[in-house]
């Protein structure tokens, strides 16, 4: 009697842990990643052979675009907060729930102190994104018979740091493009503040570039 011979099964692999762990990384990943929102007035900075990174808070950048537009970003949102506290009680502004939910998210701006509460009580953040987008910037000059707005920032910005107990950098992002007396102007006003050391943000050559020695 020939042996009986038993019924071959094709092997199988049960996926069920690898999913689970593909979805607790999907879910991390969701959860800690930090979207860079879009900036107000973009800029494209200078290479350099190397290039510093800056730390993800405690930095306040100075951005100086093509057409010579001056923005102001700053990423912690407690110091953004603080800073438009301040503002209200030192200028007199008022500004809605929904303008200083907005201010918080944005990645830079480059709106004039004098249009603030025009800027950040529009009726929706897409009205006041429009707004944004449409102003010419922070005046910036040295001449102290004009507007300096950037004294305003940085003095601003300084004295939130302070009270939320942070240290704070600053740091340049000028346009590769941007007109020399613009970028000096912006520079004087640092250093009229007592600003002496600050970073200027470029931005990698290629490895092409670097390799022909440009």
């Amino acid at each position: 009697m020939p042996a009986v011979k038993p019924k071959r099964h094709k092997p199988g692999i049960d996926m069920t842990a690898m999913v689970d762990v593909a979805f607790l990384l999907l879910t991390f990943f969701i959860l800690t990643t930090k979207f860079k929102a879009e900036e107000t007035f973009p800029v494209d900075t200078p290479e350099a052979a190397s290039a510093i990174p800056l730390p993800e808070s405690g930095v306040a950048i100075i951005g100086v675009d093509s057409i010579g537009r001056v923005s102001f970003s700053i990423a912690d949102f407690d110091v953004k907060d603080e800073m438009l506290s301040i503002i209200e009680d030192q200028y007199g502004y008022s500004f809605s729930d929904a303008g200083k939910t907005y201010f918080s998210s944005i990645s830079d701006f480059g709106v004039p102190f004098s249009q603030l509460s025009a800027w950040l009580n529009q009726p929706t953040p897409e009205a006041m994104g429009e707004f944004a987008k449409k102003a010419q910037g922070i005046p910036v000059s040295k001449d102290p018979r004009r507007e300096n707005d950037l004294v305003k920032w940085i003095r601003t910005v300084r004295r939130a740091a302070r009270r939320k107990k942070k240290n704070l950098m600053f740091a340049i992002k000028g346009d590769e493009n941007v007109p020399y007396p613009l970028m000096d102007e912006v520079i004087y006003t640092l250093q009229n503040e007592g600003i002496n050391r600050f970073n200027m943000v470029t931005k990698m050559k290629s490895d092409a570039r670097l390799a022909n020695g440009e």
